[in-house]
């Protein structure tokens, strides 16, 4: 939900802004006291993107290219230099692995998350993944080096990892959602 106020994001479930201290907007309803279906969507579903930018098709296609060309001139440099320049080779030709292995694994990498009262949509570069609050669906809780925590979600053999330093709001509401403590 964003806040009418200060304009900053905060959990849908609070009820007042966490930052500027606004009490949480009433939802309008039409005469017959319903909200109207246009309302409705936009009032169920809080976008958090994540600050990291992932490329397009278009820049994972050139650092393919570019990893590809960096394996072959340390391969070459490698090969045909002798003493000093060999490492050279070696470093240009593992730095084109690991662009290729990163790369790799970013395409799984959760752009956004749509939150609703009863779900959550994981939204990757090429597609999204609908999981409702129900605890069969949240494989795994870890933690990671810096002390955060990271839910992972398993859905068609792919795993996806809210990390609390990338998506904090989203993390705080699953805590609540899922009922673990900060221990």
């Amino acid at each position: 939900m964003i806040c009418p106020k200060c304009g900053e994001k905060f959990d849908y479930y609070e009820s007042c802004c966490p930052w500027c201290g606004a009490p949480k907007p009433v939802e309008e309803r039409n005469p017959a006291g319903d909200v109207s279906p246009s309302e409705e969507k936009e009032e169920d579903c809080v976008t958090f993107e994540s600050p990291r930018k992932f490329g397009s098709a278009i820049f994972t296609s050139l650092c393919y290219i570019g990893a590809l060309f960096m394996a072959i001139l340390g391969a070459i440099i490698f090969f045909a230099a002798e003493g000093k320049f060999s490492l050279v080779g070696l470093f240009f030709f593992f730095g084109a692995i690991s662009i290729i292995v990163d790369v790799f694994y970013s395409g799984n990498s959760v752009c956004e998350i749509k939150w609703y009262k009863d779900k959550f949509v994981i939204c990757t570069r090429s597609d999204e993944f609908t999981f409702t609050f129900d605890n069969d669906e949240l494989y795994k809780i870890e933690n990671d080096a810096f002390g955060g925590k990271i839910f992972v979600f398993r859905k068609n053999k792919q795993c996806f990892y809210v990390n609390e330093h990338i998506f904090p709001e989203v993390v705080e509401a699953m805590k609540k959602v899922y009922g673990i403590s900060d221990e």
